[in-house]
């Protein structure tokens, strides 16, 4: 914690420029966008069940599993047509295009579902406060008085309105409050993270630097002999080829001179192929005559050997 803090003093300038920025743009952006309101309305879903045989854990599968379907049918085309003919008179003038007309009603119709109660709650989206109030309701007339185009129960279910509709008085959509402050933090914890991994970054290129081995001492160990001023390094395998045997045993001999003051066997002036491969001895055992080999025989038959 204390090393961000310690980030964010080096690079304050840095970061209050580029958070400002960022959230300025978001702003202005968010500001210029077109605003939407927010129309909401919630519905419950009930089935009538008789009198007498009265199950409530039944009742409740049944209305969640409704619930469900609804939530679902609100965005199917017929729906849709169902809606924009309802005696509220939308005005809203949606695309003509079936697939296009269904793509703005996804985006502006919005269905939540409570589970385990059977309450769906619809928010409709518009330009308009009061067209996405109408909408809204129009959806909620629909699921009330046609919903048995949708499933098959017939009159015991029941759809009634329980909240709404409640529209925003202010923008919805896009909310520029929420906007700008996202883009504030992302300005921020942006910047701090880009400056740590920056200098983390410099701090290991630093290392790998300092303790990288000098090789150069010994870039010419194998090249130039100081003393004999020869090469140290066997000949080349193109040499080796055509080289004669006894200049090929010969190049093993080649060696820096031994100091002064150590006794130095003699030695020859030139190395022989019999020095370095020298020639195995054969041992010969003499071969066992008849009567030793009788004798043996008594021996180990009778226990003695």
């Amino acid at each position: 914690m204390e090393k961000l803090i310690q980030i964010i003093k080096n690079h304050w300038q840095t970061t209050f420029l580029v958070t400002f920025l960022l959230t300025a743009l978001v702003f202005a952006v968010s500001a210029f966008l077109t605003p939407k309101y927010e129309s909401d309305m919630s519905i419950l879903v009930i089935q009538k069940q008789p009198e007498d045989k009265v199950d409530a854990f039944s009742a409740a599968k049944s209305a969640e599993y409704l619930s469900d379907i609804f939530s679902k049918v609100i965005y199917s085309d017929s729906f849709i047509n169902d809606v924009i003919g309802s005696p509220l008179n939308i005005s809203r003038r949606f695309s003509a295009d079936k697939e296009d007309r269904k793509k703005e009603w996804e985006k502006d119709v919005k269905v939540k579902k409570i589970n385990n109660t059977g309450i769906l709650e619809i928010s409709v989206f518009d330009l308009s406060r009061k067209e996405a109030e109408k909408i809204v309701q129009a959806i909620t007339w629909n699921l009330s008085t046609n919903n048995g185009k949708y499933h098959g129960g017939g009159e015991k279910i029941v759809v009634n309105a329980i909240d709404g509709p409640i529209t925003s008085q202010n923008q919805a959509r896009p909310n520029v409050l929420l906007n700008s402050l996202l883009a504030f933090l992302i300005g921020i914890i942006g910047s701090v993270g880009f400056f740590y991994f920056t200098e983390e970054t410099a701090k290991i290129n630093i290392f790998s630097e300092n303790t990288t081995p000098d090789n150069s001492a010994n870039k010419n160990y194998f090249e130039i002999n100081p003393i004999t001023e020869e090469t140290n390094s066997f000949p080349p395998k193109e040499e080796l080829s055509a080289m004669p045997e006894e200049d090929y045993f010969a190049s093993f001999s080649r060696q820096a001179a031994p100091p002064e003051n150590l006794p130095i066997p003699a030695k020859k002036e030139k190395l022989e192929k019999a020095d370095i491969f020298p020639e195995e001895k054969t041992v010969v055992f003499p071969e066992a005559t008849s009567q030793e080999v009788k004798d043996r025989l008594n021996k180990l038959l009778g226990g003695k050997l």
